[in-house]
């Protein structure tokens, strides 16, 4: 299979270590680590999943009451969860999981849930915001599938994969335009968009993203499906790893990696999230989740061969 890359020569290396299939868990989308727990959401799935670090399910919440008793949510009224990060929402740490905004304003949720209490997720509309989000980038509400999210510093980046964009926002603006309805002052949006490798043909596009530890570097994933949009569900083609940096946000993205099998050819998995379980002088374990578009889930645990501190 070809892949056109604008990937320089490095002597690192991106290795899948092992891959763990999660029958129980539908349509991995979101992955957050936090301590010894994974935190896992699916992008139809009402609950939030807490594993263990032998990948099994210890337990899971119900985000969504008006779904009680549904494993997976049907299409035409799924609320799209695509993306999870931890940040303080007030005073408490928590997981904010975002809807995509690919569909409005069934996809405009923000559910915020503290990780001491769980069991009291809170929900937010993100239309405004939303709205704001497309008419600064320009596009129609059909280019906006957000599917990354991160707290980079003191912004929070969210992902677009219907433009390969990043939208970057200062977290205390953001939190108090969320909370007051009808704030004084516009956000303040920046808005940078990128141009990824090519795997068969097809540009990889955005799907998930995490900030590494001791750095001013985010780690995203990126997938690539053969479809003639964002939209449909496609063949696909396989995923990347890649960096960029917090101080350069605008800047090409060079540092790349494809995830690729025992033969070299990439692996036909759907990236959808990304975390940091360890990291080191010159490497970094990775916990990535796939979505098969079946009903379950596949974690990748991979390893990172780079002087990350070095900034690659």
């Amino acid at each position: 299979m070809n892949v056109q890359c604008m990937q320089k020569q490095k002597t690192s290396t991106l290795i899948v270590e092992r891959t763990i299939l999660l029958d129980s868990v539908p349509s991995g989308s979101g992955l957050a680590v936090s301590g010894d727990k994974i935190y896992l959401v699916g992008d139809d799935s009402p609950h939030l999943f807490v594993l263990n670090q032998q990948y099994q399910v210890t337990n899971q919440y119900l985000m969504l009451q008006e779904w009680a008793g549904n494993a997976r949510i049907p299409k035409s009224g799924k609320p799209d969860f695509e993306s999870m990060t931890h940040a303080t929402w007030g005073q408490e740490p928590s997981l904010l999981v975002f809807g995509s905004g690919s569909k409005s304003p069934e996809r405009d949720s923000l559910l915020v849930l503290p990780l001491n209490n769980l069991h009291n997720p809170k929900r937010y509309s993100l239309t405004r915001l939303y709205d704001a989000i497309y008419r600064k980038e320009g596009i129609s509400r059909d280019n906006l599938n957000l599917e990354g999210a991160v707290m980079a510093g003191k912004d929070l980046w969210l992902f677009n994969r219907g433009t390969n964009s990043i939208i970057i926002i200062d977290w205390n603006s953001l939190f108090a335009y969320i909370n007051n309805p009808a704030p004084p002052t516009p956000l303040n949006i920046e808005v940078h968009q990128h141009q990824l490798p090519e795997i068969g043909g097809k540009q990889a596009r955005f799907s998930g993203a995490c900030s590494i530890p001791g750095t001013s570097l985010i780690l995203f994933t990126a997938s690539v499906e053969d479809t003639e949009n964002w939209i449909d569900d496609g063949e696909v083609l396989g995923s990347l790893v890649g960096v960029l940096s917090m101080e350069q946000a605008g800047s090409p993205v060079t540092d790349f990696w494809i995830i690729t099998d025992s033969s070299g050819n990439p692996l036909l998995e759907k990236l959808e999230s990304i975390d940091v379980l360890e990291s080191g002088d010159d490497y970094l374990e990775i916990l990535a989740v796939a979505d098969n578009d079946k009903g379950s889930s596949l974690m990748l645990e991979l390893r990172l061969n780079t002087s990350i501190h070095t900034k690659l």
